[in-house]
């Protein structure tokens, strides 16, 4: 199994805390079929195929940021009469 130094993730991710979301998210992916993104060793489990991933930047952390919501007025819209 490969070493990783935990201090250089960290860093890599972006905090502590981005490290712990994408390894869970990850994992959780892959325990539902999805395809590694590296060769994994012989024997690695879906946290060190996770982990490799992460080392080879192979996968990164995406913020979701929500879409604008668009406001329709209903009565316009109901009654407005094609051209």
């Amino acid at each position: 199994m490969a070493e990783y130094k935990t201090e250089e993730l960290i860093e890599k991710v972006g905090g502590r805390f981005m490290l712990v979301a994408l390894l869970q998210k990850r994992v959780r992916e892959l325990q539902k079929g999805a395809r590694p993104l590296v060769v994994p060793e012989k024997g690695a489990g879906f946290k060190e195929i996770a982990l490799q991933e992460i080392w080879e930047g192979k996968v990164e952390f995406v913020p979701f940021e929500p879409q604008k919501e668009e406001r329709f007025d209903i009565e316009e819209d109901l009654f407005e009469l094609p051209e």
